[in-house]
């Protein structure tokens, strides 16, 4: 059984624990006001832009095989040059508490990259790598940080100037439904047509364009600057699910320690009245022993 030395000792640091969490909690609810209108808004219109540029791809890839076919080679539609593989990042925090979403993420990462032995690695937050090394899967891999907060584009750069090399780029990140629901995903951000994990695949019907100035200019400027702005959106996806987790984790903490204040307040109001029965016991031997 607990001392009442314990008790008294403890209630106190459940106090400050219950003030930590409360703290949290309403940081991540002002970050997540901050963050949700642009995310959500933007969502929508990077997702067409998304369709769009596989649809670009498909036409390209069409292009290439119908002139490999006619042997009517020309400069302007030509293969990209970039690393024939396959980027596998994935986007994690530099602390902790931050709910199960971080955990989750990073089980649908490791899950792939043992599917894909072949696959370059790319790791963004402490507490991935942290993981990543605790696994003990023996892969090479780069590592970045960026700031879990207060992201800014130029934190992204070095990011983005590493990844646009390569041809087709899987990221994996939380993203955010509601306040109660953030799920761990896999985005393709390279133009390949892919889905939410566990959704089920859409069949697109090839479509065909004319194309002005030409293709090949069209395809470069979607692997710079809509792919860099697919990219950052992802980010701010992820961080917007990591608040709302964070919220969910903060509530469920403070309930645990709300129960638990009350089971130690129960077993202090035990201890006193134990106490105070037993100096009234003390007091009745005594008399008795002066009659």
């Amino acid at each position: 059984m607990q001392s009442l030395k314990f008790i008294n000792k403890e209630i106190p640091v459940l106090q400050s624990l219950r003030t930590i969490a409360q703290v949290y909690q309403e940081t991540s609810i002002i970050k997540i006001q901050d963050v949700r209108t642009g995310v959500v808004k933007t969502r929508d219109y990077l997702s067409g832009l998304s369709q769009i540029y596989s649809e670009l791809k498909s036409a390209r890839s069409g292009e290439i095989a119908r002139l490999n076919k006619t042997r009517q080679h020309n400069k302007t539609v030509t293969n990209t040059g970039k690393l024939q593989k396959t980027l596998i990042i994935l986007l994690s925090a530099n602390t902790k508490l931050y709910g199960a979403i971080v955990q989750d993420v990073y089980q649908l990462f490791v899950e792939a990259i043992k599917k894909e032995p072949d696959a370059d690695i790319l790791i963004v937050g402490r507490l991935g790598e942290r993981l990543f090394k605790e696994t003990g899967l023996e892969r090479k891999h780069l590592f970045f940080e960026i700031p879990d907060a207060n992201l800014q584009t130029n934190d992204l750069e070095p990011i983005i100037f590493h990844i646009v090399k390569y041809e087709k780029v899987i990221v994996f990140h939380g993203k955010f439904y509601n306040l109660m629901t953030q799920r761990a995903i896999r985005a393709n951000i390279t133009g390949d047509v892919m889905v939410e994990e566990g959704m089920p695949q859409e069949n697109h019907a090839v479509k065909q364009f004319l194309f002005e100035p030409n293709l090949e200019k069209l395809i470069q400027f979607f692997e710079t600057q809509i792919f860099a702005t697919l990219f950052r959106q992802t980010v701010h996806e992820s961080e917007l699910a990591r608040y709302a987790s964070r919220v969910n984790a903060m509530e469920e903490s403070l309930q645990f320690i709300k129960r638990r204040q009350k089971e130690l307040q129960d077993a202090k109001k035990r201890f006193t009245r134990a106490s105070q029965q037993k100096k009234q016991l003390e007091r009745l031997s005594g008399m008795r022993l002066w009659r």
